[in-house]
């Protein structure tokens, strides 16, 4: 089931690119490597992913791994979600309101700042400032769940107001459709960052561990399948305060529905 994380009424803290830390050089107290676990909660679908996994990786027991792209999506659409955003990925009509603006080189929101950007017609780009590797090749038990077709999910409350996101379900029973990753499987990755400033970390590493609540990735979201943990396992000590950095709204909305 879909739902509606509302847009903020204020406009995320932007930075032009000029005044923004930046990649020219590595600070040494701004940068390191998270070592993370993602553990399926439901089963999981990467469909053309998993697809070329079944057919390359033939060894028993199975294996399988997880591309660092999906981890990333999942990731920075929470930190859009969390009041960090604009609205370069949000689907139009209708028009976005101004306080989620889409940024250029004069006014960079913080999503923007961390994981960059660069869209067709752009004059500017910015490289990201967080890097997400593919994780690392592990056991698995493979099963076939009905996985529904995309779109034709009824409209969330508020739809067009706001960030869509999907609410943490049952998984629904086996049965035939598409082969997904079971429940329980833990797979190893890492997250590379450099100059994130404090603000940035803060908000990144909340949008990266949900505070323990679920992300959910892959096809079958509205159904119940690809609820996962995300753990970082050498967290930064102290572990940064991200309240004065997120939408208080969002993060309701979020804690309701993904716990």
């Amino acid at each position: 089931m879909s739902v509606t994380i509302p847009f903020p009424t204020n406009s995320p803290q932007r930075i032009a690119a000029v005044n923004a830390a930046s990649h020219e050089r590595i600070e040494p107290q701004s940068h390191g490597v998270f070592e993370c676990t993602l553990t399926t909660v439901t089963p999981l679908c990467l469909k053309t992913h998993f697809a070329h996994v079944r057919r390359e990786m033939t060894r028993k027991p199975p294996q399988a791994y997880l591309p660092g792209s999906s981890i990333r999506g999942a990731v920075r659409a929470m930190t859009e979600a969390l009041g960090g955003g604009c609205a370069r990925y949000f689907a139009t009509p209708p028009s976005p309101p101004g306080a989620v603006r889409i940024c250029n080189e004069n006014g960079m929101c913080p999503c923007c700042r961390i994981f960059g950007f660069a869209a067709e017609h752009d004059t500017f780009a910015w490289a990201s400032k967080v890097h997400f590797e593919d994780s690392d090749i592990a056991p698995v038990v493979w099963r076939r769940y009905p996985v529904p077709p995309f779109g034709g999910d009824p409209a969330a409350p508020g739809q067009g107001n706001g960030w869509l996101t999907f609410r943490h379900l049952t998984a629904p029973a086996p049965g035939a459709g598409e082969e997904c990753v079971e429940t329980g499987v833990v797979f190893p990755f890492r997250v590379r960052h450099h100059n994130l400033t404090p603000a940035e970390m803060a908000l990144f590493y909340h949008a990266l561990t949900l505070g323990g609540l679920h992300h959910i990735l892959g096809f079958g979201k509205r159904c119940g399948l690809g609820a996962c943990h995300i753990v970082v396992t050498n967290p930064p000590s102290p572990v940064p305060n991200a309240a004065a950095h997120i939408c208080a709204p969002a993060w309701k909305v979020i804690q309701l529905e993904r716990a």
